[in-house]
């Protein structure tokens, strides 16, 4: 039986963002959205709209996952931005997102 070797040399460096083309990742980010936005039902956009917002997560599941993550990766792109400390490579990340989107 073979042991996992988890020492630093084995674990692959983390990726930046700026790793990825621009293109290739808008795609990927694409693909994914629209896999939950296709899941998304003419009834829960009507219950959204006029119902309970306290059972949104029961009558609307598939908007409202829609919705996290479109704000998990806006604040993603905004937590990316503001703690990059380096103005050059802030202004790369900035271009970059902008090309995403």
């Amino acid at each position: 039986m073979r042991n996992l070797d988890l020492s630093p040399a084995s674990i692959p460096p983390e990726k930046d963002i700026s790793d990825f083309p621009a293109n290739i990742f808008a795609k990927q980010l694409t693909y994914f959205e629209w896999t939950l936005f296709k899941l998304i039902e003419v009834r829960e956009i009507l219950y959204w709209l006029k119902g309970d917002k306290e059972n949104r997560d029961k009558y609307a599941p598939n908007l409202l996952a829609e919705k996290n993550f479109v704000n998990r990766v806006s604040n993603w792109v905004i937590t990316e931005i503001v703690t990059c400390a380096n103005l050059k490579h802030r202004q790369s990340l900035l271009k970059k997102f902008i090309n995403i989107a």
